[in-house]
């Protein structure tokens, strides 16, 4: 699979990533496309997500799709929450290549109050849905270090559960993506020497 990311272009890191019948569905904290990589032909497309995208954002204006993750015959791509223009959620179905746009402010409003996470520490970085419910990582690399699983049950009940992570070198880590493998999560977390979400 190493080889794989050493051949894509086109955008600057993967902050998430799918993969679905021999493709790769990439998307980039700081573009507006969601990318396929067939890895038969090595062919990829860009998708547009919004209106007008680019496939480089400068960093104030980025939507910081951090997340991303397989619901039945759907893609949903989250918004990090880490500011007030980065709550937005789009499900791209895998059939049509249709995408549906939905403004996320009130929902992370809430997860913010339910949770106690503050509003500048909130920082989504993974997802998965699991017996019906969401689930989010928060990634806990703010001041607080509070790295967490936020459920949130199909009736819209929140609950934060928050899990400790070791320390490297001193700095705390914190988790950066999720995958459900039968009924065990999987993730990734690393260890950044910064207060900056």
């Amino acid at each position: 699979m190493l080889q794989v990311f050493l051949t894509l272009s086109g955008f600057s890191a993967a902050s998430g990533l799918v993969y679905h019948q021999k493709h790769l569905f990439v998307i980039a904290d700081n573009s507006g496309f969601l990318y396929q990589y067939n890895l038969k032909t090595n062919l990829l497309i860009h998708h547009p997500l919004i209106t007008n995208p680019q496939h480089f954002t400068p960093k104030q204006h980025k939507l910081d799709f951090e997340v991303i993750t397989k619901k039945g015959n759907e893609l949903h791509i989250f918004s990090s929450g880490s500011k007030k223009n980065r709550c937005q959620k789009i499900i791209f179905n895998l059939n049509s290549k249709e995408t549906q746009n939905t403004d996320l402010n009130n929902f992370y409003e809430k997860i913010i109050r339910e949770t106690k996470i503050s509003e500048e520490e909130l920082n989504l970085e993974g997802a998965l849905y699991y017996k019906r419910s969401l689930l989010l990582l928060q990634r806990g690399n703010g001041k607080k270090a509070k790295n967490g699983i936020i459920k949130v049950t199909p009736s819209e009940r929140i609950s934060f559960k928050q899990i400790n992570l070791p320390q490297i070198n001193g700095v705390s880590a914190s988790f950066t993506d999720a995958i459900l493998v039968k009924d065990k999560i999987y993730f990734l977390a690393s260890a950044e020497d910064s207060q900056s979400t």
